[in-house]
């Protein structure tokens, strides 16, 4: 079966990659981030640290999307 994707949910993937990119530049992550990379006595280490911040990030947003997902009549 071949997978197609509207250009609706092309749309909608597009605009929520570039808010995340718009997102991820903002003060507070680039101080977050910053201070990660100033402090952290090696290389791999800091790419630790970077993975799971990113992983909290992912979690935390698919969590929250789950849960808009299961009560939007509710809310709509």
């Amino acid at each position: 079966m071949l997978f197609v994707i509207s250009a609706v949910t092309l749309g909608i993937l597009s605009v929520g990659f570039l808010l995340g990119i718009k997102h991820s530049l903002d003060a507070d992550h680039v101080a977050a981030v910053s201070t990660i990379l100033v402090k952290s006595p090696k290389f791999a280490k800091t790419i630790k640290l970077s993975i799971f911040w990113a992983l909290g990030h992912t979690i935390t947003a698919g969590i929250i999307t789950i849960i808009l997902f299961l009560i939007k009549d509710i809310i709509l």
